[in-house]
């Protein structure tokens, strides 16, 4: 299903791309981000991002500036790295909701993902565009339940070193839940009365141990 949405935006784009519609441009696979050169603009190669392929070897990406396209954004959303961990959850319909509001109100049920919440989302695409250097070295995060739970998950889909603070007042809920998602390579730390004090024990680590943060 997703990748049908996927196909079907990125038709739809190229026809809002001056230049590509027109024939003017075509994008070859083999030319990877070196197609941003014939856009004549002068900003870095890194800010434009590449619109996922249909699968279609004769079609190859379409690069848009997601700092001046809106469909640039959606681009850099749909090329996410979020489901090597996550999952594409199904849209609910909330009848009795809809009926009160007198509209069609739809429920996308985050709660079926693995870490039952849509936080695995963020973390997991955070930690996978670090570079490997960044991750040899570990990251360290500050939760009190769901970011936690899907910073560790991405940490052992990754297999890198994730410390994650949590307050004292943690539910054990909670921190078993993290240590089950993380496995060995996750360490949690109970700091802090509250979580001011434990996000800032999360950002003395980050100092000390030159370790990577993962915000919520």
């Amino acid at each position: 299903m997703l990748n049908i949405l996927r196909t079907r935006a990125r038709r739809s784009l190229l026809r809002q791309v001056p230049g590509i519609s027109s024939g003017q441009i075509k994008p070859r696979a083999e030319d990877g981000l070196s197609i941003s050169k014939r856009f004549k603009s002068s900003q870095p190669v890194e800010d434009y991002v590449s619109f996922p392929s249909s699968g279609d070897e004769n079609e190859g990406p379409v690069l848009l500036n997601s700092k001046e396209h809106a469909v640039g954004y959606l681009s850099k959303v749909l090329n996410a790295r979020c489901y090597d961990a996550a999952i594409v959850t199904q849209l609910q319909d909330a009848k009795n909701l809809s009926m009160h509001l007198n509209n069609n109100v739809l429920l996308k049920r985050e709660d079926t993902q693995p870490v039952f919440s849509f936080k695995i989302r963020g973390a997991y695409n955070k930690m996978a565009h670090l570079s490997k250097e960044e991750l040899a070295k570990g990251v360290v995060a500050c939760s009190a339940g769901n970011h936690a739970q899907g910073v560790a998950l991405s940490a052992k889909m990754l297999q890198c070193r994730a410390v994650i603070v949590m307050p004292l007042a943690t539910p054990s809920i909670k921190v078993n839940s993290v240590r089950i998602h993380g496995g060995p390579t996750v360490e949690v730390r109970l700091f802090g009365n509250n979580y001011d004090e434990a996000a800032a024990e999360a950002k003395r680590l980050q100092k000390e141990e030159d370790l990577a943060m993962i915000h919520p």
